[in-house]
């Protein structure tokens, strides 16, 4: 156990986290190491809130599952525990940070693992929620699947730009293949409620790993942000498709 109550890598690797992208999540740690209190919008299968619980035994995690049957099934099936440190609320994501007056060191979105992704998440209104819902020093990170640059990435392209317009800091981790920018895959953006420049580099191996996997879009202006009126990721998502 590290100094801020997390487990050390060796307990770290032991545990599955089966997909890719899950392990980025890990880049809280380096952004904001010292945090207590986590909110995760989108439970899936519970896989990142139960490593969670064992690799952060020192912090918090509330997951915005907007469907109980996969609550359900996550504790039937995945072995979901009951644990005090872990608070399950069953709310449309939205409605949640709208309504929410908890102040989170970071949040996780989860909520966009198909090409059916909610636009209400997705907006600039979106966005200043979460924003609101950081502490000063709060990191959110944000699993998107589109491309980085090329005909596959309207989403990516517009949800980048609308998170730039709420944070001063925004970086984006291609998951899978940094190298083939125009591939649709994983990527996770990370904001930063901090205008401080943040390093980019670790003493971790595995965390520095994930860093290495930085972008650095170049991004078209004619995509535009995304707001409650105009956020067509529907049509953006259909075209990882062609």
């Amino acid at each position: 156990t590290d100094r801020f109550g997390h487990q050390s890598s060796r307990f770290v690797d032991s545990v599955d986290l089966v997909s890719p992208y899950t392990k980025f999540y890990r880049l809280a740690e380096h952004f904001n190491p010292n945090f207590q209190k986590t909110l995760m919008i989108g439970g899936g299968a519970y896989v990142f809130p139960q490593y969670y619980l064992k690799a952060y035994p020192q912090a918090s995690i509330d997951v915005v599952e907007i469907d109980p049957e996969l609550t359900k099934l996550a504790k039937e099936c995945f072995s979901l525990p009951d644990d005090p440190r872990l608070h399950i609320i069953h709310q449309d994501g939205r409605s949640y940070l709208n309504q929410n007056q908890e102040k989170y060191d970071v949040v996780l979105m989860d909520a966009f693992n198909s090409i059916s992704i909610p636009p209400q998440l997705t907006t600039k209104e979106a966005v200043r929620k979460i924003a609101g819902s950081l502490t000063p020093e709060g990191v959110v990170l944000v699993n998107v699947i589109s491309a980085v640059s090329g005909p596959r990435s309207a989403f990516f392209q517009a949800e980048y730009a609308t998170y730039q317009s709420v944070f001063p800091q925004v970086l984006a981790f291609a998951v899978n293949r940094p190298d083939l920018p125009e591939m649709a895959q994983n990527i996770m953006i990370v904001a930063l409620k901090s205008p401080s420049k943040p390093s980019l580099e670790s003493s971790s191996p595995d965390i520095q790993a994930f860093l290495q996997n930085i972008s650095w879009p170049q991004l078209e202006a004619e995509k535009g942000i995304l707001t409650d009126d105009y956020a067509p990721v529907d049509y953006y998502m259909s075209q990882i498709l062609l």
